[in-house]
């Protein structure tokens, strides 16, 4: 009697943390202002090829934040970016999930936590991660307010 095969083990794929090239709340103040009125931060990473452009707001009036994303790849311009897995991660667990559509853009809304972090599964072997640390969403939180 053969004994039966024993199921494969797949690695668990690379996290790869993205890097930050552009963030808009580094722009300096108009000539004449004191303080920015921030509802949304835009920031730019990259992790290797691919581009990650995210814009984060505040929902007015409630504590819910949206994250507005879209990645793209360098190297594959023209590369379906249909459906891949977006996810913002707090350490309870997923506060939210979403699936980009095919120009790689995706929308989750979350409720705030601190540390969090979008990951977004870009293939089987590979996962872009991005810290979203209290350095970017602070100004949001505080001038919302």
């Amino acid at each position: 009697m053969k004994k039966p095969k024993k199921p494969e083990r797949t690695a668990p794929p690379d996290r790869i943390q993205a890097q930050l090239e552009y963030d808009s709340a580094d722009l300096p103040l108009p000539e004449g202002a004191r303080t920015r009125d921030v509802l949304s931060r835009r920031l730019l990473f990259r992790a290797g090829s691919r581009y990650l452009d995210v814009s984060m707001e505040r929902d007015p009036g409630t504590d819910h934040r949206v994250l507005v994303g879209q990645v793209s790849d360098a190297d594959r311009p023209d590369e379906d970016a249909g459906g891949l897995a977006a996810a913002v991660q707090a350490p309870e667990g997923c506060l939210a999930q979403a699936e980009s559509d095919p120009l790689g853009e995706f929308q989750v809304e979350h409720r705030p936590a601190r540390p969090m972090v979008l990951s977004l599964r870009v293939s089987d072997r590979e996962v872009i991660e991005v810290p979203l640390d209290r350095r970017m969403t602070k100004r949001i939180d505080k001038d919302a307010n």
